[in-house]
């Protein structure tokens, strides 16, 4: 992966972990890599996107490394693991929904229950890095941070702020809010609540 830093390792599950490589090459290479980085510095931010692109096994070579904090003399206590997919969208999606439609608040969505459906959903995949692995089963990630898909009030923010980074002196901002509005696809089945790609390219239409 490419990164400015030396002690930043970005690994993309469909450019890094190509299927035609066998599991335990690709498991050795990986594990390599992070030692490498590791030994080099003790606090290394190793980052793999992607993780429904990556096949199941591949990063259960991790559990050396979060178990006791040592491997072979390298110390891992001070590394951050952050591990990036989109397997859970489409359960957040309904969850979320479901809570809109009951005229909740999205501010109000618990963090707790999301949490919940995004290992449960992660974890009973059938495909994907995290597949029914041990480093959910024994309690190996630390964290769970599930990300909300974004409303149409905040992609009109994600505009205006767009604008104001550009310097630009608009005349009519609601017409120009409503006209990049009405080229964004709304997310499927949820009654246009949601934008599909949230705030992802708008510098390309503003």
């Amino acid at each position: 992966g490419n990164s400015k830093s030396a002690y930043v390792l970005t690994l993309v599950g469909h450019t890094d972990f190509s299927n035609h490589v066998p599991l335990e090459h690709q498991r050795e290479m990986l594990k390599n890599e992070i030692v490498a980085r590791a030994r080099s510095c003790e606090r290394c931010l190793f980052i793999l996107d992607e993780l429904h692109s990556i096949r199941p096994g591949v990063l259960e070579v991790l559990t050396d490394f979060v178990d006791h904090g040592f491997w072979h003399g390298v110390s891992f206590r001070k590394s951050v693991f952050i591990l990036l997919s989109n397997t859970a969208a489409d359960e957040i999606r309904d969850y979320a929904l479901a809570h809109l439609s009951m005229d909740g608040s999205r501010i109000d969505i618990s963090k707790t229950e999301l949490e919940e459906i995004v290992k449960t959903a992660t974890l009973n995949r059938m495909d994907g890095a995290l597949s029914q692995s041990d480093l959910i089963k024994n309690h190996r990630i630390s964290h769970f941070v599930p990300f909300l898909p974004l409303t149409a009030d905040h992609v009109v923010l994600c505009i205006r702020a767009e604008v104001l980074k550009r310097g630009r002196v608009i005349t009519d901002m609601e017409k120009l809010v409503g006209r990049v509005m009405g080229q964004l696809a709304k997310t499927p089945l949820t009654q246009d609540r949601f934008v599909a790609a949230g705030c992802k390219n708008l510098d390309k239409r503003v």
